[in-house]
């Protein structure tokens, strides 16, 4: 798995990589929508799930890149609420 953001190198998020037979037993591995995710977690009981923007985060990690990729923005970033 990989982190990567615009202007900058990939960087290795984890140490080491998952072998075939627990990437295929893992549902999640390759990310879920936000309908999906939505789905789960009222599937898992919770009530009023909600997905908040978080602007004041994606702003901080735009300060981070250099001037001319501050142009093109940063990834959305959210956080899931739920009651």
């Amino acid at each position: 798995m990989t982190g990567c953001n615009i202007g900058t190198a990939c960087r290795t998020v984890h140490q080491g990589g998952y072998d075939e037979s627990l990437r295929a037993d893992l549902p999640l591995i390759e990310g879920v929508g936000p309908v999906r995710l939505v789905e789960i977690i009222e599937a898992a009981g919770w009530k009023r799930p909600r997905l908040e923007r978080l602007r004041d985060v994606e702003w901080a990690t735009s300060l981070r890149q250099p001037p001319l990729v501050r142009l093109l923005g940063v990834t959305p970033e959210f956080a899931v609420t739920a009651e």
